[in-house]
């Protein structure tokens, strides 16, 4: 008997129970039941149109990258052989030929550019189909 007991003691410090609760009432222990569902049946109209969206983020992306790559392309001179203009819908125009002010909208329009291709991008990786 006295090995019994000993190894009850041993058994409680290194955090077993023997079946008992703290105040000698016993504990059972209740199966938990795994319940199968059949997985959602895949839509195939829902499935189309998740390719075409994901289609059209990645022609999204490649435009803007395309655009990118075409504005890191111009060379600016101080001769003022560059200009800039822009024309807004009631005919007014804006003309320049500031090759600082031409190289700062250049610069701009590729961090512009460059986050929103990034931007693209990681929602291309985050896509669930």
């Amino acid at each position: 008997m006295k090995t019994q007991t000993k190894e009850k003691k041993d058994a409680s410090k290194n955090g077993a129970t023997n079946g008992t609760a703290t105040n000698g009432a016993t504990t059972k222990e209740t199966p938990v039941k795994v319940v199968k569902t059949d997985p959602k049946p895949i839509d195939i109209n829902d499935r189309v149109q998740k390719i075409k969206e994901v289609r059209g983020l990645a022609t999204k992306r490649d435009k803007t990258i395309e655009t990118l790559n075409d504005l890191r392309e111009f060379r600016f001179s101080s001769d003022d052989s560059a200009q800039l203009t822009i024309h807004d819908s009631e005919h007014r125009d804006f003309k320049t030929s500031n090759s600082n002010l031409l190289g700062m909208v250049v610069d701009h329009l590729e961090v512009l550019l460059d986050a929103k291709a990034k931007e693209l991008e990681k929602e291309i990786l985050n896509f669930q189909i």
